[in-house]
């Protein structure tokens, strides 16, 4: 799925517990040496704004020149969860950028430290509540740094449609075709697999199962000798939407997807009949994908 870099759009600053407190005090010592005249306790006013200064300057260097990368799986499902890569790039040429949270879709994950002209990439688990597209369109970074006065945010813009797959439903149902039905090892072919009558003995290659080894050649010969299966063929399945025997939509289209799911994983050809649209039985994920997006733009009256 393809990713996404983030572009400055607005930024901001919040003021923590801990910084609250230190202004109150600031303000009190300020009163104070104006009340009172004393050189000691103005040079501890001073030392006191320098300091809040300092934080004030390092925090805003600390989130600047910063960009996010997001790397979404090829397969999103929902109420499913998922990885999400994100890479947290610094490009300022001196500074690290430290403490950095990146707020994604509600998720929040910690960057402790990213070294000058360095990028840092962790993984959060995610998960969407709705199928059909779901757009991202801003991503917070945000830092404490350094005294955790004040939290200074960025919003990056970054425009991203997902494409959310329905989510899939264990289905009991006999699958529904049109002229053909499914079953497992009704015919093999002379494709080479493990699944079904034996088409020759071959040299042992290292992966190969050892269920699969072939005993007597071995001994015979004094080397491994793997047998070599055909493998099967599986009848090619359509299944019709409208005849889907499931009354309420969303569990028709999430059976569907877990159909589609199952018999993809077995290398069934399946393919998908809905009002308009046809999918020729296929055993690509192409092919897959396609019906999957189709079943999750599918409207909520269909």
């Amino acid at each position: 799925m393809p990713t996404k870099l983030g572009d400055r759009m607005q930024h901001g600053i919040k003021v923590n517990k801990a910084g609250t407190i230190y202004i109150v005090l600031s303000i009190l010592i300020g009163v104070s040496a104006t009340n009172t005249g004393n050189n000691l306790i103005y040079l501890i006013t001073a030392a006191i704004l320098s300091f809040m200064a300092i934080s004030g300057a390092f925090g805003r260097k600390n989130i600047f020149k910063l960009q996010v990368m997001l790397e979404f799986p090829d397969d999103v499902y929902a109420n499913r969860e998922f990885p999400l890569r994100v890479t947290l790039i610094n490009q300022k040429t001196y500074l690290p950028a430290s403490l950095v949270r990146v707020r994604v879709y509600g998720n929040e994950i910690l960057f402790p430290y990213v070294g000058p002209n360095a990028k840092e990439q962790k993984t959060v688990q995610m998960q969407f509540p709705h199928r059909g597209i779901t757009t991202i369109d801003s991503i917070e970074v945000s830092s404490v740094y350094p005294f955790n006065l004040f939290t200074r945010y960025r919003q990056l813009e970054i425009k991203t449609d997902i494409v959310v797959y329905p989510e899939p439903r264990k289905c009991s149902i006999p699958l529904i075709s049109e002229k053909t039905r499914f079953s497992k090892g009704e015919s093999s072919s002379d494709r080479a697999g493990y699944d079904s009558e034996l088409i020759s003995v071959r040299d042992y290659v290292a992966g190969d199962p050892l269920k699969y080894v072939h005993w007597k050649a071995t001994a015979r010969t004094g080397t491994l000798k793997t047998k070599e299966l055909s493998s099967l063929t599986f009848q090619p399945v359509v299944i019709d939407f409208e005849n889907f025997p499931v009354e309420s939509l969303e569990n028709r289209i999430s059976g569907i997807t877990y159909l589609i799911i199952e018999l993809s994983k077995k290398k069934t050809p399946i393919g998908l009949k809905t009002k308009g649209k046809i999918f020729k039985p296929d055993t690509s994920s192409v092919s897959k994908r396609s019906m999957l997006r189709h079943l999750a733009l599918l409207p909520s009256q269909f």
